[in-house]
């Protein structure tokens, strides 16, 4: 699962190449709303990763996904994605095969993983 903070930048790495059969392909991102199945959004990044035949780099800022996508309400909350492999530049003319697909959650903010530092007190009976 994916976890981005809206305006906050975030490198997700993924094992794209391994799993596409394009030579040179280009990664299409399409995210759905859990909650509102109409609302999707389709868009590219640049891969930022060294060595591509081995991991995928890419950083995204969930508040750009808006940008590309007039349509697309971002809001806080779950989200279904899949990444396709393409030759061409526009997400109407997929040529090639999703490589990936997964949950992704959009936060708001940064939330607090709770920690609980309680002494803990052992009895033992009938020793």
């Amino acid at each position: 699962m994916i976890r981005t903070i809206i305006d906050t930048e975030k490198e997700c790495i993924f094992t794209l190449t391994e799993k596409s059969t394009l030579s040179t392909p280009l990664y299409w991102f399409i995210i759905t709303s859990q909650q509102d199945t109409a609302n999707s959004a389709a868009f590219t990044l640049t891969d930022n990763s060294l060595y591509k035949t081995r991991y995928n780099s890419f950083d995204v800022l969930a508040g750009d996904i808006y940008t590309i996508t007039p349509t697309f309400i971002l809001n806080e909350g779950m989200y279904n994605y899949q990444i396709f492999e393409t030759t061409a530049g526009t997400a109407g003319t997929i040529v090639g095969s999703a490589v990936e697909s997964g949950l992704w959650y959009i936060a708001t903010t940064e939330t607090a993983i709770p920690q609980y530092n309680e002494a803990v007190t052992e009895y033992t009976y009938n020793e």
